[in-house]
């Protein structure tokens, strides 16, 4: 059996090696460089690397060509493409590493239980703290839009590792090809993360606190610390149900949980810590009132408000107009509503090995059963979406936006309805009224 390798090993390795600057450092490598404890022996490093590094290795003593590889010692190098092309890798001690959220997206496609496992049970536990290198790509999101007098509070670390953690965890609507799946307790087959994608906390609840925040009188500079943590990591754990479904462990009491933890455990004080927790637990839907669960009896109801509010931020903004789609895709994948496009959606990825909002529509398009279900979803988003309840207190509402996305949902589904084609109608939409994601798409 081969030894097991450590940091020190790692960088003494590759800079033995003298490797050049597009090799990248892949999976058990780089969970040891984060410190992520894997189960099982890591012994074989695997590295990605350009084309003409790996010609080089070939013809250097010491390199092995397996046919499909090179192997020197314990070292594996592939061609990959890898090769830093992405902000989410990472560079440590002149060594590049592959990134969580494209190691987990790759090990998710091809079944890699052992990383997916490793990688999600460390983001879901208060231990939970990466280095600064790996979360650049989330701190540099954030430097422009909060005072850097507050970048020392623990509240941002928790902030900027929650971003990181979602995006890892349910991918990004920005991908091209694909975002992941998330099951658990309640949701016992894959659900893809079409409405619940990285840009739904990024975008619409970190987005919507700072916004709040930025209402004259609306927080303090607690509260919006507070709200920040919370909204970050609002989401973080899914798969476990709505509090009506699983009220002993249902998504949001998990998340609440989590970053409550994580804020003590990095030095927020008890008050910080139970308003994050009090503005997630906002976020779960009440389904005796059909709004969210916000409880003045609780306490930190400006954090309440904040999250609640944030949470459903996206009907009111022009971008709204997507959920016409992205709310009836993810939701129809689950068990409250008789995982009615769980097997199309599980069946487009076996054909594509992709999963996202254009390859679920071309499959409802190859079904009219499904195309007719599928739109009376859509309808039933701009019912949703015109009447929807708003936490008293949330300034940030816009009902003639709201109106405007409810009267496009239905247009949508009508169109659907009489025989159009459910992803040339989103593919028109992204056109005339582009979202951040479909913006960094192009």
């Amino acid at each position: 059996m081969e030894r097991i390798m450590n940091r020190e090993d790692i960088t003494r390795t590759v800079h033995g090696l003298n490797l050049q600057d597009d090799s990248v450092v892949m999976e058990g490598g780089s969970l040891v460089a984060l410190g992520i404890e894997r189960q099982g022996v890591f012994g074989t490093m695997e590295l990605e690397v350009g084309s003409d590094t790996y010609r080089a290795l070939r013809e250097t003593d010491g390199w092995r060509d397996d046919g499909e590889n090179l192997r020197h010692g314990n070292v594996l190098a592939r061609i990959g493409a890898s090769q830093m092309t992405t902000d989410r890798d990472f560079r440590l001690n002149g060594i590049n590493y592959e990134g969580l959220p494209h190691m987990y997206g790759m090990a998710q496609a091809v079944g890699d239980t052992d990383i997916t496992d490793t990688i999600r049970n460390y983001l879901w536990s208060a231990e939970a703290e990466l280095p600064d290198v790996a979360l650049a790509g989330e701190l540099r999101e954030l430097e422009a839009e909060v005072a850097q007098s507050a970048w020392g509070a623990p509240e941002i670390r928790v902030a900027v590792q929650g971003l990181y953690a979602v995006r890892t965890l349910y991918g990004s609507l920005a991908d091209p090809n694909s975002v992941n799946t998330y099951q658990g307790m309640y949701e016992t087959r894959p659900v893809a993360a079409i409405l619940h994608a990285y840009e739904h906390t990024r975008h619409d609840v970190v987005g919507g606190v700072i916004r709040y925040n930025a209402v004259p009188g609306a927080m303090n500079e607690r509260q919006f610390l507070s709200s920040l943590a919370g909204a970050a990591n609002h989401d973080l754990i899914m798969g476990f149900g709505r509090q009506a479904d699983n009220p002993e462990a249902y998504d949001e009491k998990l998340s609440a949980e989590l970053v409550r933890d994580q804020l003590l455990r990095r030095g927020a004080t008890e008050e910080s810590a139970e308003a994050a927790y009090q503005g997630v637990m906002a976020t779960a839907w009440n389904e005796a009132a059909r709004r969210q669960n916000v409880r003045p009896e609780a306490g930190f109801v400006t954090e309440q408000v904040a999250l609640a509010g944030s949470d459903l931020s996206r009907q009111s903004l022009v971008h709204g107009s997507h959920n016409a789609f992205l709310a009836p895709l993810e939701n129809l994948q689950r068990r409250n509503f008789g995982w009615e496009l769980n097997d199309v959606a599980i069946q487009a990825r076996r054909d594509t090995g992709l999963v996202s909002p254009e390859v679920i529509l071309g499959a409802i398009d190859e079904d009219d059963e499904t195309r007719q279900s599928f739109a009376k979803a859509v309808a039933g988003n701009g019912d949703f979406t015109e009447y929807m309840t708003v936490p008293d207190g949330w300034s940030l509402d816009s009902p003639d936006v709201r109106l405007r996305n409810a009267s496009l949902s239905r247009n949508i589904a009508r169109r659907i309805m009489a025989g159009s084609s459910a992803l040339a109608e989103y593919e028109n939409l992204k056109k005339a009224q582009p979202a951040p994601w479909t913006v960094a798409r192009r």
